[in-house]
């Protein structure tokens, strides 16, 4: 009888190695799956980001240049008053056509347009000094009151409610102004002032139109 319960002793410990051995080597299959199905993910990961990293830069085009005569329907965005005779540049900031706005140039400032441009896609772009969409509204509102007749009773619209694009150091700012004139009437006027900032205080003034509403 104590022959047979060391038998049955000795079969009960193989059986309890025998299903130990077992559950750990399936144990250790899972952890192989999971390590192989983790590299294998990472490495596609790699490969897509290092493919849209290389395909991206095709994709989005920032800047489109179109030599032209526009001169019959628009005048240059820079001058204003001239006509817009040496073409035209677009400018996209994503994929849309919602994403593009259209400029139009004499062909003095179409030249320096592109040239701006190049320095920026360059890295020559200079960056000793920062202007910001208030800084030109501050300065377009100080030219256009030494322009009015009673500069004290000007009245501006918001910023919000102006237009203040740029393109480099060169802004253009759209808006309008409540004045009085030279009779006392206080009357809207519309202005567009180009500017273009030389430092971040100093600007030169490339025009600076005014017109009643």
């Amino acid at each position: 009888l104590a022959l047979v319960g060391v038998i049955v002793f000795l079969l009960l410990i193989s059986m309890i190695k025998a299903t130990c051995q077992e559950n750990i080597a399936e144990t250790l299959k899972k952890f192989k799956r999971i390590f192989v199905s983790s590299q294998i993910t990472l490495l596609v990961i790699c490969v897509a980001g290092s493919v849209l990293c290389a395909v991206l830069p095709f994709l989005v085009i920032k800047t489109e240049f179109v030599a032209g005569d526009f001169s019959k329907t628009e005048n240059c965005s820079v001058c204003i008053i001239e006509p817009a005779d040496g073409g035209k540049a677009i400018f996209r900031t994503g994929m849309s056509k919602n994403d593009e706005e259209t400029y139009y140039y004499c062909v003095e400032h179409f030249i320096r347009i592109q040239e701006l441009v190049n320095e920026d896609n360059n890295g020559k772009k200079d960056t000793s000094y920062s202007v910001d969409e208030s800084d030109a509204w501050y300065a377009a509102k100080e030219i256009v009151k030494d322009n009015l007749k009673a500069p004290s009773t000007a009245e501006f619209c918001s910023k919000s409610n102006a237009t203040i694009t740029h393109v480099g150091k060169t802004w253009t700012i759209k808006g309008y102004v409540d004045a009085e004139n030279s009779f006392g009437a206080k009357i809207r006027n519309n202005f567009t002032v180009v500017i273009t900032f030389t430092s971040d205080t100093k600007y030169t003034i490339d025009s600076c139109i005014i017109t009643p509403k």
